[in-house]
């Protein structure tokens, strides 16, 4: 195994040698390929009834001879497999195979043996004043300690565009018609990726005009529209064209202070705003470029500030604290121009957008960009000690369309970020959590979800 050190570090895209189509969110990274790569050997002993994986190799934590593989023979489709390291589960949102019902079924993660599954959900509208479901992920987030999980759905109830909410113990449920905690039915379509917090229950909506936040631990919903007061900036704040809080501000995330506002050049949510806290690098109102913000499932705020030089390619990523905005931790790092939403790995404590990571517990920050010199990498997933996976590719450019080297990596993000190339053909993970890799993210058209243990 090569090593190399990135003087910045370097981040992870789509996963190598298997064909896994990832994409974008949620908690440690949403992953919606399939592995389908050959059988290289037969694969060790698994629990009666269960598949095992195959010998693929694996990075050195991981035991290639005790895992199993999730594969339904009821024809029905696995997906947007999550891990609930509490109660030792891997969850995943089934689909039957007539596509009229969807279902969480959750397997023990290591033996991959089933424990339980929901009572199957309507997908099709039917009868007039049924619903119709359009897409839907599974979410973990936290109620004072015990794991929760959520299916959320989106589509169409009668006339009505909705977005539903399932909520499960994911440690407290058993048998196959297990019933939700609750289910809550916002009134609205979710537009892009929903973000749940990781540790008080809360599950932001972005919806056409805001976004709403649910409690799942209580069915509290909190509208944030365009008729917010929130819209309107905390100080004055005017800009060469207008002010800050123009027409074009809109309500992308909440904090603890309250909804995050993205304005003209700024940001701010409940007292504070964006001009009082530029970081050093940056450039502060005023410049060429405005800012991009993103909530987090930490209740933080990411930005993206133009640098001092307002270079188009690049810019100063920074965390601040929802609270009272100040920044909690920041590195310069390039634009990736389809970053997705930002999400949470590694037991909720590493901050992944694009080419960028943040350790929230240490306040460090990482950038993976590519250079002349260096591989690039866009990570994947990070586990809980600290060692992040991906693919890299080597030039100058990460995001610019073309082939990736498919070279297969691990980051060590406790010794500085540096970047260890894996042996050619080694499977990366997924996700990382819980004692257990997982490569892949659904079985449809003959894919394959794999799950290997620690040794």
């Amino acid at each position: 195994m090569k090593t190399r050190t990135a003087p910045a570090a370097a981040a992870v895209t789509a996963l190598a040698v298997v064909s896994l189509a990832a994409c974008g969110a949620g908690s440690g990274g949403p992953a919606t390929g399939s592995a389908t790569a050959p059988v290289t050997a037969s694969a060790g002993a698994t629990a009666p009834g269960v598949p095992a994986a195959p010998r693929h190799a694996l990075p050195e934590p991981y035991d290639n001879g005790k895992g199993w593989a999730a594969k339904p023979e009821d024809g029905s489709v696995l997906s947007s497999p999550i891990v609930a390291p509490g109660a030792g589960l891997v969850l995943f949102r089934s689909v039957s195979a007539d596509l009229g019902t969807e279902r969480v079924v959750a397997r023990d993660a290591r033996t991959g043996v089933p424990r339980w599954s929901s009572r199957p959900a309507k997908r099709s509208a039917g009868s007039a004043g049924g619903f119709e479901s359009t897409d839907a992920s599974l979410l973990l987030t936290h109620d004072h300690g015990r794991e929760l999980v959520v299916l959320a759905s989106g589509g169409v109830e009668g006339a009505a565009t909705v977005t539903r909410l399932a909520v499960f113990d994911p440690a407290g449920a058993s048998g196959d018609q297990a019933a939700p905690l609750r289910e809550v039915t916002v009134s609205r379509l979710r537009t892009g990726a929903l973000t749940a917090s990781w540790e008080n229950g809360l599950v932001t909506v972005p919806v056409q005009d805001g976004v709403v936040v649910v409690d799942v631990t209580s069915g509290q919903v909190t509208v944030h529209d365009r008729q917010s007061p929130a819209r309107k900036a905390p100080k004055p704040c005017p800009r060469v064209l207008e002010n800050c809080d123009a027409a074009i501000s809109r309500i992308v995330g909440a904090t603890s202070a309250g909804p995050l506002v993205e304005g003209y050049q700024a940001f701010w949510s409940g007292p504070w705003i964006s001009d009082d806290v530029v970081p050093p690098e940056a450039a502060g109102p005023g410049g060429v470029r405005g800012v991009r913000v993103w909530g987090t499932g930490t209740g933080d705020v990411l930005a993206a500030w133009p640098t001092k030089d307002d270079a188009p390619d690049r810019a100063v990523w920074a965390l601040h604290g929802g609270a009272d905005g100040k920044v909690l931790a920041s590195v310069t790092c390039a634009v990736d121009g389809t970053p997705g939403e930002p999400f949470l790995t590694g037991g909720g404590r590493y901050l992944v957008a694009g080419a960028v990571v943040f350790d929230t517990r240490s306040g460090q920050g990482f950038c993976f960009e590519p250079s002349a010199s260096r591989t690039g990498t866009r990570v994947r997933t990070v586990d809980p000690e600290g060692t992040a996976y991906g693919s890299a590719r080597s030039g100058a450019a990460l995001w610019d369309g073309k082939a990736f080297d498919r070279s297969p990596a691990s980051i060590d993000l406790a010794a500085g970020g540096r970047v260890s190339d894996q042996a050619a053909g080694t499977l990366v993970p997924d996700r990382a959590d819980g004692g257990v890799a997982v490569i892949g993210g659904t079985t449809a058209s003959g894919g394959v979800i794999l799950v290997y243990p620690h040794r």
